[in-house]
C-alpha cells in the first residue's frame, strides 16, 4: 500500500513536469514574435526551472531517506540472522553434548550390568563349591547381591525425562533441595557431597554436576578443605 502511494506521487510529479514543459513550448511557439510575450515566457520558464529544481531536490532527499531506511532494515535483518545463527549453533552444541552424554551413559550402564553379572556368578560359584551351604553364607551373598541391585536400580531410574541436562540448572537445584532440605550451616564438605551423589548418579553425571557448582561459585576452599555452599545453590535462579 505504501509502495502504491509512492508510485502515485511519482506519477503526479512526472505528469506535472511534462505538462509544464508542454505549456512552455506551446507559449514559445505561439508568442515567439511578440517581445513582451517572449519576456513573460522567459520569466515563466525561469520560474518553472526553479520549481523543477526544488522538486528534484525534494525527490533526492526522499530517495536518500528511503535508502537510509533500507540500510537500517538490512542491518536489523542481518542482526536477527546473526542471533538466529548463534541460537542454532548453541542448540547444535547442546545436542552434540547430549548425544555424547547418552553414549557415555550407555557404556556405563553396560559396564554396571556386566559387573553385577560377574559378581553374582562369582558368589554363586563360591556357594556351590562349598560342601555345605550355611544359612549365614547364603544371607551374606544375598545381602551383597541386594546392595548391588539397589545401586544398579538407582542408575536405571535415570530416564530420558529426568536425566540431568547440563544446560538445565533447575535439575541440579532440585536434587540439592531434595537431599539437603535443611542445613543449619549451609555448607558441606565436597567429599561428603560427592559421596552422596554416588548413591544416585554415575561418574559422568557427577563430573558435570561438580563443574556446574564450581563454575557458578558454589564451591569454595577454607583451610585447605573444599566446601559446597548448599544455601546458595538452593537459591540459584
Amino acid at each position: 500500500m505504501v509502495l502504491d502511494k509512492k508510485i502515485s506521487i511519482g506519477h503526479f510529479v512526472y505528469t506535472t513536469i511534462i505538462a509544464l514543459l508542454i505549456i512552455t513550448f506551446t507559449l514559445v511557439f505561439a508568442f515567439g514574435g511578440n517581445r513582451d510575450a517572449g519576456n513573460q515566457v522567459n520569466v515563466m520558464a525561469t520560474g518553472i526551472s526553479i520549481i523543477l529544481a526544488v522538486i528534484a531536490i525534494l525527490m533526492t532527499l526522499v530517495d536518500v531517506a528511503g535508502q537510509r531506511q533500507s540500510i537500517i532494515d538490512i542491518k536489523e535483518t542481518a542482526d536477527k540472522l546473526m542471533e538466529n545463527q548463534k541460537a542454532s549453533d548453541e542448540a547444535l552444541e547442546k545436542t552434540i553434548e547430549t548425544l555424547d552424554f547418552l553414549s557415555n551413559f550407555r557404556e556405563e550402564m553396560l559396564a554396571s550390568v556386566s559387573e553385577f553379572k560377574d559378581m553374582t556368578e562369582e558368589n554363586l560359584k563360591q556357594l556351590l563349591d562349598k560342601e555345605k551351604i550355611e544359612k549365614d553364607d547364603l544371607a551374606t551373598v544375598l545381602k551383597e547381591i541386594q546392595s548391588k541391585t539397589t545401586q544398579l536400580d538407582s542408575k536405571l531410574k535415570i530416564t530420558p525425562n529426568n536425566i540431568i541436562n547440563k544446560s538445565n540448572p533447575n535439575i541440579y537445584k532440585r536434587w540439592i533441595m531434595n537431599n539437603y532440605p535443611d542445613r543449619i550451616n549451609g555448607s558441606i564438605e565436597l567429599t561428603e557431597f560427592r559421596d552422596r551423589l554416588k548413591q544416585s548418579y554415575s561418574h559422568h553425571i557427577i563430573s558435570h554436576f561438580i563443574k556446574f557448582l564450581d563454575r557458578n561459585g558454589f564451591i569454595y576452599e577454607e583451610n585447605g578443605i573444599e566446601y559446597v555452599d548448599i544455601n546458595s545453590a538452593r537459591e540459584f535462579e
